[in-house]
């Protein structure tokens, strides 16, 4: 036997890494936890976001999935609420278009052409702006799946300067 083969492995010993982490690192780390803006996700992933929305996670699924168009039943059951939402432009309504059949579209688009964007429901505390009271109350609207919140009820003195997620986006 070899004298060598009888003297137990060693290792080198770990060395820390000093200094900043190599650009691909950084870059790597710094998107991870970052969220996007409604406008710079994915179409899909934005078309996801309307859908459920409108019309629920499980229509919303099988419209993506299979291809299943909306029929006017699936939006006859839609809130005011809802409706107002797509009212605001930021919500793109001509891009979902493809997922409806032809009449249906132009039912819905009258529907939101009706409706007030003023209408729309605060996501924390389910009221209108300034209801009970005279007074105008300030809005935010969450960067991430554009629903509007009262700034109050967001926990802000004031409006952010960026942008603002919902604590719902941010969990």
């Amino acid at each position: 036997m070899c004298a060598a083969a009888s003297e137990p492995l060693h290792y080198p010993a770990a060395v820390s890494q000093r200094g900043r982490p190599q650009k691909r690192k950084q870059r790597l780390f710094e998107n991870a936890n970052r969220l996007t803006p409604f406008e710079r996700q994915k179409s899909n992933r934005r078309d996801e976001l309307r859908l459920k929305k409108l019309v629920g996670p499980e229509i919303a699924a099988d419209v993506l999935e299979n291809g299943y168009l909306l029929q006017a039943a699936d939006i006859a059951g839609c809130s005011h609420e809802v409706v107002a939402f797509f009212a605001d432009e930021r919500t793109k309504l001509p891009e979902l278009q493809g997922y409806f059949a032809p009449d249906v579209f132009t039912i819905f688009r009258e529907r939101v052409d009706a409706c007030n964007v003023h209408d729309v429901l605060c996501g924390v505390c389910s009221r209108r702006s300034g209801e009970g009271s005279g007074a105008r109350v300030k809005w935010v609207q969450c960067d991430g799946c554009l629903t509007w919140v009262h700034v109050n009820c967001a926990a802000l003195s004031q409006r952010p300067k960026g942008y603002w997620y919902c604590s719902v986006c941010e969990d």
